[in-house]
């Protein structure tokens, strides 16, 4: 894990979407904040461009919940290797999905043993005790999984 505060790298400005980009209020927002909003090929062509890159987004289809875990075992292991944020949107709930979207999500960080973030404390629960998110430990290399909004 890099450790930024001694660091004389360049800023991890960019943020990168797999699926769907947001509206363009979302995009001014990231603007604002200082980040390139990329769309996310399903690779980085070198570690250098996993430098500047600050996290990558990836939005649950909700026609194919389970697409999700072929997408995480494919891309973060690499991406939190290189100290890269993994966000999940969770496919959006109007759906009639009845909360298997989000299931899906925490099941497929569970079998991948990945340190996930974001979760409810039943969810937390379940997972390994390496794989859970640390209080108070700033925005550690986890996967978040946030709502579709």
């Amino acid at each position: 894990m890099a450790i930024t505060e001694f660091s004389a790298g360049k800023k991890r400005a960019r943020v990168c979407c797999a699926g769907e980009m947001p509206d363009e209020a979302g995009r001014l927002a990231f603007m604002r904040r200082g980040y390139e909003l990329k769309p996310y090929a399903g690779r980085f062509r070198s570690p250098s461009e996993l430098a500047v890159t600050d996290s990558v987004i990836i939005s649950q289809d909700a026609d194919r919940l389970k697409e999700i875990y072929r997408a995480l075992e494919r891309h973060a292991p690499t991406l939190l290797n290189f100290d890269c944020r993994v966000y999940v949107r969770v496919a959006a709930a109007g759906r009639q999905l009845h909360g298997r979207g989000r299931t899906t999500v925490v099941n497929a960080i569970r079998r991948l043993r990945l340190p996930g973030a974001g979760l409810t404390r039943a969810e937390w629960s379940t997972l390994a005790s390496d794989q859970r998110e640390r209080e108070k430990l700033p925005l550690a290399p986890y996967v978040y999984i946030c709502d579709s909004s």
